[in-house]
């Protein structure tokens, strides 16, 4: 292929692309493990810094008359500065808050052995209940889904997500609302306690992991079925009811 100044500003245009998604990637993937992340930032900078030199090296290499156009080249590292700096500083503000959320946390977790996040998802009135398999003694004892226990860690959402779309099938949207905590065991002995989130997810079909759940329910404070569970799942519900009742954009 003959290389002209058209083909070394689309090659150009290319690596400000890939740069601009390997920043994203390494932000969204590694924001947590800051060594990964400056590294694959810096190897995509790299990329968009070096490559007019080289395209022009070639050129010249080859005889070519054609120049680079460098001002379109100062634009690409220009949109790519500007896009370093927006990620970190997210990154930065994120930690910020973050840090708040790892000092709530370890509030909660005095006298337990781990938290987890109850998701609590509303649909047409209705809310979503989980018959848990095998928990002693009582077989009928029905839950909000749970995320994985998150003990600590700030990437409360991105868990609920991951375990909600593993055990339900349901891709989770945004933590709305906190309707309160939920104590209790497991079948081991361990403490938890359950930090109660009302939440929006994606319309879908509900696919149980059959593993972890052998059945569920969607209920209204209205039905017969509410009467039988335990008063502080009443009460999440209920909170929930307010809330949405209060707040109908929130649906």
């Amino acid at each position: 292929m003959e290389l002209t100044t058209a083909s070394v500003t689309i090659f150009g245009l290319m690596a400000a692309i890939i740069g601009a998604g390997i920043y994203y990637y390494a932000w969204k993937k590694y924001k947590y493990k800051d060594a990964v992340k400056y590294l694959l930032a810096c190897v995509a900078f790299a990329i968009i810094l070096i490559w007019p030199y080289f395209a022009e090296y070639i050129l010249h290499f080859r005889g070519q008359v054609a120049k680079v156009n460098y001002y379109f080249f100062k634009v690409l590292i220009a949109i790519d500065v500007v896009f370093f700096i927006w990620i970190y500083f997210k990154d930065f503000f994120r930690k910020e808050k973050d840090e708040e959320w790892i000092d709530y946390l370890k509030k909660m977790l005095v006298g337990f052995d781990y938290v987890n996040i109850g998701i609590v998802i509303e649909h047409d009135g209705k809310f979503l209940l989980l018959g848990r398999n095998n928990v002693q003694p009582n077989e009928d004892f029905l839950q909000f889904p749970q995320s994985d226990e998150i003990n600590g860690n700030s990437e409360a959402f991105e868990i609920a997500q991951k375990t909600l779309r593993r055990t339900t099938g349901l891709v989770l949207v945004k933590m709305e609302k906190s309707l309160g905590t939920l104590d209790g065991a497991s079948n081991s002995g361990e403490k938890i306690r359950a930090l109660n989130y009302l939440c929006k997810v994606k319309p879908g079909e509900i696919k149980l992991n059959k593993k972890r759940y052998k059945a569920y329910y969607w209920i209204s404070p209205n039905d017969e079925k509410f009467k039988g569970l335990p008063e502080p799942i009443q009460n999440i519900l209920l909170n929930a009811q307010d809330y949405l009742r209060n707040n109908p954009q929130e649906k």
